[in-house]
């Protein structure tokens, strides 16, 4: 164990990989009252020689606190699309599928056995929320160090699966397809970048998620309404929501919120009229930006077409 601080602890490995030579070191740390567990990655190339190589990471994850995947949990995927490998097709449906309507956005689409890729991530995160108990866990990353991500479970509660426990398995990677793509690493080189595991809860999922908060925003262009729910890492003394439009000094301010006060127990929910301000475009983005003080926490676009239809539980 590595104390780093007095409010903070980590734990350190290390490995040499027999066929490469690349020597990676793993530190994950925890930091008194903050939900999130940081983790450090870094790998050289020692050798006088290019290496290629795959990294993935594989979390494997149940929430809800049954030991098993009830069919009303939600995969949260910030993709368009996902691949399915032909020799689960049987199982899973075709190649590709939209994600916004795909049935493997909850558990209970899954027919049996199997997975997918993400065919690319537009932004970097990805986790599992279940509704039944309004908990959710992400992992949060830098897409452009880690792109990739293969999506494996057992499928639905009706689908033979052995045993009681049940989980999924969401690989994220330094490559885009699984298992046989490499990358290169020169000579002397190395990569490193931090990511987190970021549990939250109580906001029916997630659309947008840093190291700092997940949040999740539904906008109903037409009726002019806004609801934004924050659950962040740790507890906030005093915070703000600004809903906003346009973009510099031609952005409008079409609400703001000021509050006292929340946390990890006790996520934010606020609702925002955004047909109160004479200058809301339905047909435009708005931008929600949530401070602590003055510092920015998180800053989400969210398009009129964004808001995928309700997952429908199996």
């Amino acid at each position: 164990m590595v104390e780093t601080a007095g409010d903070a602890v980590a734990v350190k490995a290390s490995v040499t990989d027999p066929s490469t030579g690349l020597e990676e070191t793993v530190v994950w740390g925890l930091e008194r009252g903050k939900a999130a567990l940081a983790t450090d990655i870094t790998i050289v190339n020692p050798s006088n020689a290019t290496q290629t190589f795959a990294h993935w990471v594989n979390p494997q994850w149940a929430p809800g606190g049954l030991n098993r995947l009830s069919n009303d949990t939600e995969l949260v995927i910030p993709t368009k699309q996902v691949l399915i490998p032909e020799r689960w097709q049987d199982r899973l449906g075709p190649s590709p599928q939209a994600w916004p309507t795909c049935p493997l956005r909850t558990v209970g689409g899954w027919g049996g056995m199997g997975d997918f890729l993400a065919d690319g991530l537009d932004q970097g995160y990805y986790g599992l929320y279940s509704h039944a108990a309004e908990e959710g866990v992400l992992r949060v990353f830098d897409q452009q160090r880690s792109p990739g991500l293969d999506v494996w479970t057992y499928g639905n509660e009706t689908a033979g699966i052995p045993g009681e426990g049940t989980y999924a398995e969401m690989w994220g990677g330094t490559v885009t397809s699984f298992p046989d793509e490499r990358g290169p690493l020169a000579a002397g080189a190395e990569v490193a970048w931090r990511e987190w595991i970021v549990p939250f809860q109580k906001i029916g999922g997630a659309s947008y998620a840093n190291q700092h908060l997940a949040m999740k925003t539904e906008l109903d262009a037409q009726n002019a309404t806004l609801a934004v729910r924050v659950c962040p890492t740790r507890r906030v003394a005093l915070g703000s929501v600004a809903v906003t439009q346009g973009a510099g000094d031609n952005a409008t301010v079409l609400g703001t919120d000021i509050f006292e006060g929340y946390g990890p127990a006790e996520p934010l929910a606020r609702a925002f009229d955004l047909g109160s301000s004479p200058d809301y475009n339905a047909s435009l983005p708005v931008t929600v930006t949530v401070l602590e003080g003055v510092a920015v926490l998180g800053v989400a676009h969210v398009h009129p077409w964004d808001t995928p239809p309700s997952p429908s539980w199996g």
